[in-house]
């Protein structure tokens, strides 16, 4: 993303030079130093040096195998690569999260939410980057509208919440192809992937291919993991080679064929659009319980769209299992057909019954019907656990709120009441100067700590001057927490979103391999102009057809830089 590119990697001197004597919970200097290293070939040209020298080594070695004609032998191959592990961004990003910080598998969506809101918090209050460029959630955030409407009197009720990830379900019922059962069991793994290098430096289980002196033999070398280094057997075979389905010099990666079921990706669109009714639901223009229709388009759209495929849902037994289906997810996307209308001349509008209080967007709030909907299932869940559920899936399917409850059974906050929204930062009070003035002369304060105090009280100087004593042990530490909170809610209610068109052009997406989002792996897709690259932790490779119907959290940028 270019606008972080320029955060980051053009300030990285000003950003290190000024880092703080902790660096390492410091969030702008470690995402520097990813920039630094991602971006640029300042671990690449040592590294291009190092493997000089030991391709020469291995070259002599070849050869003297290839004219001797003896025994393959044993020889550790000491090429390096650029792998990049960044263990201590990891760790700063988990160290305000209890599952983040475990070495557990989490689910991609979550983990990057969380990630976003982290950044952004981190980016208001930082003073070494720039600040006209938006936070990654005001990249990525869009508003959604709900329309609700009363069965029995026929009246509507818009709202609207703020997210980060278009989910769009999966229904079976839209496929269009079944699996044949008399055919072998599907597997979960996405593909099967094949390269044919020209290094010897290639890791894991594949077969490497160097070409030698006659261009008739080539040396096959097969690398395998061994004491945590490489073991490289090197023997003289024409026929290997020969036979081989691969083309020397290129990195391939080919799909086995499958017989999955296919769900055409406007199904899934049509699903999320489609109305939905709400049983139970307490009608607040006839006080009596009855039925309610919902359905939700896009207010806003963002300059980056984020969308989830929603694979995953909870069997009879209350387990979380993987639809193992193909969406084949178009690279450009007119989704215009999402956009809300906002109430119609025709309709007659609910009273809004709300209060002021009730009304603060500072925090997300669960959807009642949905709440409803998860405690009716008869789990055994609390009204909180189904709140936090609600919230953990931006008010989405009762599926996937179940399975999100299913799957954070064991977390020790699950039955807490939600936090709820810090009204001392809400809004600035007018303060009084002779009052500032006479903390500061009285108590010996300086004035940005008082200032700070009787905001935090509401302008009460009794009350700011205990609270400026019981914090003088970390003082400021408690200011720069408060004054970060005050920014984040300015900047919250001030903050634009990037609306525009409605069409968008894919240019990563990420892919899960397993039952579950507590296990498997994941593997990510990027474009770089006009070729695909996969990611596979430590490995990196030409994609020749990436699979685009097998992903699970695709990323769009809108193909045009008009706004509305």
């Amino acid at each position: 993303m270019k606008k972080k590119k320029t955060r980051y990697l053009d300030n990285a001197s000003d950003i290190l030079t000024m880092a703080p004597e902790k660096p390492e919970n410091d969030l702008a200097t470690q995402a520097t130093k990813l920039a630094v290293g991602l971006l640029t070939d300042r671990y690449i040209l040592q590294l291009e040096k190092n493997n000089a020298h030991e391709k020469e080594r291995i070259e002599k070695i070849m050869q003297d195998v290839h004219e001797t004609n003896t025994e393959p032998t044993k020889h550790r191959v000491a090429f390096e690569r650029t792998c990049l592990r960044p263990r201590m961004w990891k760790k700063l990003v988990g160290a305000e999260h209890g599952e983040f910080s475990s070495n557990r598998q989490q689910d991609v969506v979550e983990y990057m939410q969380h990630m976003f809101e982290l950044i952004s918090r981190r980016e208001r209050v930082c003073t070494r980057i720039d600040k006209s460029i938006p936070t990654l959630t005001d990249l990525f955030r869009f508003q959604e509208e709900e329309r609700l409407q009363c069965c029995a009197s026929q009246k509507v009720r818009y709202s609207t919440s703020d997210h980060l990830v278009l989910r769009l379900p999966v229904d079976m019922e839209d496929a269009i192809r079944k699996h044949d059962p008399q055919s072998n069991q599907v597997s979960n793994t996405l593909a099967t992937y094949t390269y044919t290098c020209i290094c010897l430096y290639v890791y894991g289980r594949v077969l490497g291919f160097w070409k030698l002196g006659n261009e008739q033999d080539h040396l096959c070398a097969k690398l395998c993991d061994y004491k945590g280094g490489l073991i490289c057997m090197l023997t003289i075979n024409n026929e290997e080679t020969k036979n081989s389905k691969t083309s020397c010099n290129e990195e391939t990666m080919k799909d086995v064929p499958t017989s999955l079921p296919i769900i055409p990706f406007e199904k899934c669109v049509d699903r999320y659009m489609q109305q939905s009714t709400a049983e139970d639901w307490l009608s607040p223009v006839t006080g009596i319980r009855g039925k309610a229709i919902k359905s939700h388009r896009l207010s806003t759209f963002p300059k980056y769209l984020a969308i989830q495929i929603s694979r995953y849902y909870l069997t009879e037994q209350w387990l979380p299992e993987k639809h193992n289906v193909e969406v084949p997810v178009p690279t450009e996307l007119d989704l215009e057909c999402m956009r809300a209308k906002g109430a119609q001349q025709d309709e007659e509008l609910m009273a809004d019954t709300t209060s002021k209080e009730d009304n603060d967007t500072s925090l997300p709030t669960p959807d009642p019907t949905a709440v409803n909907a998860l405690l009716s299932m008869g789990m055994g869940f609390t009204e909180n656990a189904c709140k936090r559920a609600a919230l953990a899936v931006s008010n989405g399917s009762t599926e996937l709120a179940a399975a999100w409850l299913v799957e954070h059974i064991g977390d020790e906050d699950l039955n807490d009441p939600l936090p709820k929204a810090d009204t001392s930062t809400s809004n600035l009070v007018t303060l009084d100067e002779s009052t500032v003035e006479m903390l500061c002369q009285n108590l010996g304060f300086d004035r940005e700590s008082v200032e700070v105090a009787l905001q935090h009280t509401n302008g009460d100087s009794g009350r700011a001057a205990d609270w400026l004593f019981s914090h003088m042990d970390n003082l400021q530490e408690s200011i720069s927490t408060i004054k970060a909170q005050q920014t984040n809610k300015k900047d919250t209610q001030n903050s634009k979103y990037t609306n525009g068109i409605a069409k968008y052009k894919m240019f990563a997406f990420i892919s899960h391999l397993g039952k579950a989002t507590s296990h498997g792996h994941y593997v990510v897709h990027i474009k770089k102009g006009s070729q695909w690259y996969i990611f596979n932790d430590n490995y990196v490779a030409k994609s020749q057809e990436p699979p685009f119907s097998h992903g699970y959290l695709y990323f769009f940028e809108r193909d045009s830089q008009q706004s509305t």
